[in-house]
């Protein structure tokens, strides 16, 4: 009996590539070095014409926009203008990249391409504020939309369907159906995949756990922990020496350290703050150009009305924690509503025990004496005593004694 044998048209991939025919619809095409297969449609060229896949679990490199070549662990599927090819990324940090160039990073900055390489930036904070954007007529619903030269604000008006898109054209939509790109346009287009991925040739799934990632190791794409993957430890702009509860990051020129919260969160480190012999009770005060320490005000308040008898313990207070009187009674306050006629000197005691007095001399203006700075604990009695003899004009006393506390 004689056999008929048929043969396909057929040709290396450069060949076919170079030639680039135009295939019949229905006629096939077998490509001799790689044994793949199209199928003509009748009008697109060779080039733009997708591989036939066949039906069951694929394997990346089967697919007609994907060319895998010797692929290594922690590649990664790059497009390269024309399919997806593996690739390694060159670097984990931003500025490594070769297209970017990373100056003076500040708080709130992008990265923005100037037409030759990708910098840092501080970006204006309204639209119309960027060099290349020039807003006329701005309406609601309006979008931005590149001219050639300038983005202008433009009101579109656009389709409510997917066919009604200029690069999109559906034929014979069925469910699970996909958009794919044929070179020219967006196309609808029945995939047949693996119904998982463990069902895939080049991915093996061993005890997947929650948030596992897939990587390349070299031959297939492996589950992984993303504990692996998303450590620090892994970035090579980031230096980690036993760090500790609360650490914090801190960029130190040239890396990204560990540093004790301690360290960053004290007041000597901000520019604004100026810290000098601090004690216990000290507080912050805004100076008009800078925050500084000071001691707590401790301030005593009487008033005495009509005229003292004479040698009257006026006043009498039991101190309710420590608090000291400086030398002089600086910035210490007596005044008196009619003026004494003649020099009254009065008294001020602790436990008891002079350490200064405050003296009228024929005025309404009282000065002090207070020979050094004079201390109270908690429970010292602080009185005030009047002069042996009455004046006969000297009425209605103000006085404020100023401390702080200690």
């Amino acid at each position: 009996m004689a056999y008929l044998t048929y043969l396909n048209r057929r040709d290396t991939a450069a060949n076919w590539t170079a030639a680039n025919p135009t295939l019949g619809s229905g006629e096939l095409a077998l490509e001799t070095d790689t044994r793949k297969m199209k199928i003509g449609d009748g009008a697109t060229a060779w080039v733009s014409l997708a591989y036939f896949v066949g039906g069951g679990a694929i394997n990346l490199d089967d697919l007609g926009d994907v060319t895998l070549t010797a692929p290594s662990s922690g590649q990664w599927l790059k497009y390269n203008g024309s399919a997806w090819i593996n690739a390694t990324l060159p670097t984990t940090a931003l500025d490594d990249l070769t297209d970017v160039v990373i100056t003076s990073p500040a708080t709130g900055a992008v990265l923005q391409y100037d037409g030759a390489q990708w910098i840092d930036a501080v970006l204006s904070t309204t639209l119309d504020g960027l060099s290349d954007v020039v807003i006329t007529s701005p309406a609601t619903g309006a979008v931005l939309y590149y001219d050639g030269a300038q983005w202008i604000d433009y009101v579109l008006t656009l389709t409510s369907t997917l066919d009604g898109l200029t690069d999109v054209v559906i034929t014979t939509p069925a469910t699970g159906a996909v958009l794919y790109y044929d070179g020219a346009q967006w196309i609808d287009y029945v995939l047949t995949f693996a119904s998982d991925l463990d069902g895939l040739t080049d991915v093996t799934i061993t005890t997947p756990t929650t948030n596992d990632l897939l990587r390349y190791n070299g031959s297939a794409w492996v589950n992984t922990a993303m504990a692996e993957l998303l450590s620090l430890t892994q970035l090579s702009d980031v230096l980690l020496t036993t760090p500790a509860a609360n650490d914090l990051l801190r960029y130190n020129g040239s890396a990204w350290v560990n540093t004790a919260m301690a360290e960053l969160l004290s007041l000597t480190q901000l520019s604004d703050v100026l810290i000098t012999s601090a004690t216990a009770q000290d507080q912050l005060y805004y100076t008009g150009s800078g925050w500084a320490n000071r001691a707590t005000p401790f301030n005593l308040v009487f008033f005495w009305g009509l005229r003292p008898a004479a040698s009257e313990e006026l006043a009498r207070v039991t101190a309710p924690y420590a608090f000291t009187i400086p030398s002089s009674a600086t910035g210490s306050y007596g005044k008196a509503k009619t003026a004494s006629t003649a020099t009254k000197v009065f008294d001020l005691l602790k436990n008891g025990a002079s350490f200064g007095s405050m003296t009228f001399t024929a005025s309404a203006t009282a000065t002090f004496t207070v020979a050094s700075s004079t201390s109270f604990a908690a429970g010292d009695v602080l009185s005030i005593t009047a002069p042996a003899a009455t004046d006969i004009t000297l009425s209605d006393i103000a006085l404020t004694l100023v401390g702080s506390r200690s």
